[in-house]
């Protein structure tokens, strides 16, 4: 569960960095995705996990990291050239769209987690603590973000952006 939860700091943190909003509603339906994906994932690996190729989810979550550190960057700099605002709404829609991209690199560890002597209880208990967990470090992470850009006074929109992919290459080694 540290690992999706370092997606989701990482997120956040890149949020933070750009001083941009991301409303409660917004951020409680992303969590909700992300566990909703967890679930599966332990689901999966209570249910399955003998026969199924954790290689798959594995390489599959660390390209669509790679694609959302490097779409963050190459948004961070087309920004740049556009007219600066002092921070923007961060929309639901594309938190939906990152929710899903960063739980599909979490379900490789669902599926390797449930996989050995767990209880349905046990999973839906991880399930509960994930949606919690995820508001917790995406705000940890929204809040150091904002507080290093202020401090900096640097604009560190990218950053979000490489701290996700430094997520997905040692997730390759995890």
């Amino acid at each position: 569960m540290f690992g999706t939860s370092l997606d989701i700091f990482a997120l956040g943190f890149g949020y933070g960095a750009k001083k941009d909003i991301v409303s409660w509603r917004s951020l409680i339906i992303v969590s909700f995705i992300s566990s909703i994906f967890l679930l599966i994932a332990l689901l999966l690996g209570f249910f399955l996990g003998e026969w199924l190729p954790s290689v798959v989810s594995h390489w599959l979550g660390f390209g669509l990291l790679m694609t959302v550190g490097l779409w963050r960057i190459a948004a961070w700099l087309a920004s740049r050239k556009r007219e600066k605002k002092p921070h923007s709404i961060v929309s639901t829609r594309e938190l939906l769209l990152v929710a899903v991209m960063l739980s599909i690199d979490g379900m490789a560890i669902g599926v390797g987690a449930a996989i050995g002597a767990v209880t349905l209880a046990f999973i839906f208990a991880v399930f509960a603590i994930s949606i919690v967990t995820d508001i917790l470090m995406f705000r940890l992470g929204q809040g150091m973000g904002r507080a290093l850009a202020e401090r900096l006074s640097w604009d560190l929109g990218w950053v979000g952006g490489v701290l996700l992919i430094i997520v997905a290459i040692a997730g390759l080694f995890i």
